[in-house]
């Protein structure tokens, strides 16, 4: 993420090279700058919504073979085709031609999706959706007056945050607050820490609230957030939705996407135009991070992607392979003692 401010007004109507593949494969994503959508009667909501989609790599490889998947043809459309664009799949119950929460137009698209395409592996609950958005975090507070601890795990789509945390990393440090115990029955100062218990591979912030004023200070371009099993995951920004107006139903929505080019685009609609995030002029609402693989670093070890949300049964097998080493390593001497012994009896 850059943050200078320079202004860049370039537009492009699209940018889909004339021979594009056929097959929506996850390689489009990674060769490709996308293209605008066009508004339809107040629905910047979805378009910038759907762009930020449109631009996971991990969503269109999760859409190979999917093609009965409700987002199939307009991810098809979107990457292999110059033919005009249109969102009309996706009303759901939102009322036509009136301007609605991008928040909740993502929940239930997701929503929707979850139960749309099938699974990862038929032995587990997960779908592909559910693999790559759905995350769940761990909360723990301490009383400071009797010292009592209550653990809480909330699992997620989005994560809201405070206006008043004016960086996204501070949702993830340890933080005081004022809250009743129900042990001590006193309204004590609890100290409260956020790990993540199962960290998605994209994982989207939501800003608690939209306002005139443009907060780039949230705008952090990576995170590192601690894990429950000793893991920090490291994620990078790389897809912001934007909205000006008074409140979410009303105003305008955007995106801003960093493409497979490396550099920053701004989709407004049908517009799409070079940009960088440092010139923000809308306040950011959705924050969309990519998680880097190999980022994950636990202390004292180098791990890789086997490692990432490792599963008691995981562990379980990580204790034996150490256990049969210490053995191993006790009963070698007389490995040996037993070897000359015999040797000699010879």
């Amino acid at each position: 993420m850059n943050t200078r401010s320079r202004s860049r007004s370039r537009s492009r109507s699209r940018s889909i090279p004339q021979e594009s593949p056929r097959v929506l494969d996850s390689s489009v994503v990674a060769s490709q700058i996308g293209r605008g959508i066009p508004n339809e009667g107040n629905t910047c909501y979805r378009n910038a919504v759907l762009q930020c989609l449109v631009h996971t790599p991990l969503l269109v490889e999760a859409l190979d073979g999917q093609n009965s998947s409700l987002i199939y043809p307009f991810f098809r459309s979107y990457w292999t085709s110059d033919e005009v664009l249109s969102t009309s799949a996706f009303k759901f119950n939102f009322e036509d031609n009136s301007q609605e929460d991008a928040h909740d137009f993502l929940i239930t698209l997701l929503g929707t999706l979850s139960s749309d395409i099938s699974g990862v592996d038929s032995n587990t609950a997960d779908t592909y959706i559910s693999d790559i958005f759905r995350g769940a975090s761990y909360v723990s507070s301490v009383c400071s007056n009797c010292r009592s601890t209550s653990t809480t795990t909330n699992f997620f789509w989005t994560i809201l945050v405070e206006v008043t945390k004016d960086r996204l990393s501070k949702f993830f440090s340890k933080e005081k607050t004022l809250q009743l115990c129900t042990t001590c029955k006193k309204t004590s100062p609890f100290e409260v820490e956020r790990k993540l218990e199962k960290s998605p591979k994209v994982l989207i912030f939501l800003k608690g609230k939209v306002d005139s004023q443009v907060s780039n200070s949230m705008v952090e371009e990576s995170l590192k957030i601690a894990g429950t099993n000793g893991v920090e995951y490291s994620y990078e920004l790389y897809a912001v939705t934007t909205h000006i107006g008074p409140s979410v139903h009303s105003g305008h929505y955007k995106a801003y996407i960093e493409t497979a080019t490396g550099s920053w685009y701004k989709f407004d609609d049908s517009s799409v135009s070079l940009t960088e995030v440092g010139d923000l002029t809308d306040s950011p609402y959705l924050l969309f991070y990519k998680r880097v693989e190999a980022g994950l670093v636990e202390a004292g070890h180098k791990r890789g992607r086997d490692a990432d949300n490792e599963t008691g049964d995981g562990r379980w097998k990580r204790f034996k392979s150490k256990s049969f080493e210490v053995v191993g390593a006790i009963f070698q001497p007389f490995q040996w003692l037993y070897g000359k012994v015999f040797s000699t009896s010879k």
